[in-house]
């Protein structure tokens, strides 16, 4: 794909909260990304998480977040909550803010077709206005030390390496970027 046509793609791409009628979609694009994940051995995810059950929860909380063509066709998910994550609260390391209001990033992923054509990067940008938009300061992101994609991408955005965050699966990588 010319970097022309790769504009265009991007330039057709939106991003909306999802609804209800999402759901079946979303999951598909989650459970792919977490079926992908499994296979390279990749130990963010796990067969029991993600599930529809947290495509559901985070549609009726207003999180859900989807990225659709012109067409429609929904090429991406994530849940962004403005409301902050618990786990961020006890970082062993330090924040870039301290105590502004910030976008949470979580479940980002890209359907298996659209995969390699910027859609996670193009997404993190967007949010970064809708953040903006919202009065966020900053977004805040974790991911697993083995998703190197993920950990490639937050380094070409600008976003700064803050410490590390633990839930009950395990540690991440915790990442903020001011806005």
């Amino acid at each position: 794909m010319t970097g022309d046509n790769l504009d265009n793609y991007m330039s057709e791409i939106v991003l909306r909260h999802a609804t209800d009628a999402d759901a079946g979609e979303a999951w598909r694009i989650l459970d792919a990304a977490r079926r992908r994940m499994l296979a390279a051995g990749k130990r963010q995810w796990s067969m029991e998480y993600p599930s529809p059950a947290n495509v559901e929860a985070d549609i009726s909380a207003g999180t859900a977040i989807v990225a659709v063509d012109r067409s429609g066709r929904m090429s991406g998910y994530c849940s962004a909550p403005l409301t902050g994550e618990a786990a961020y609260d006890n970082i062993d390391g330090r924040w870039l803010t301290d105590g502004e209001p910030y976008l949470t990033v979580h479940r980002l992923a890209v359907a298996p077709e659209a995969l390699r054509r910027g859609v996670a990067s193009e997404m993190m940008r967007r949010l970064e206005n809708y953040a903006v938009d919202e009065g966020m300061h900053s977004i805040r992101i974790d991911t697993n030390y083995d998703n190197e994609a993920m950990l490639r991408m937050l380094e070409r955005l600008g976003y700064s390496g803050c410490g590390v965050v633990r839930y009950a699966s395990g540690e991440r990588m915790a990442f903020e970027k001011k806005l």
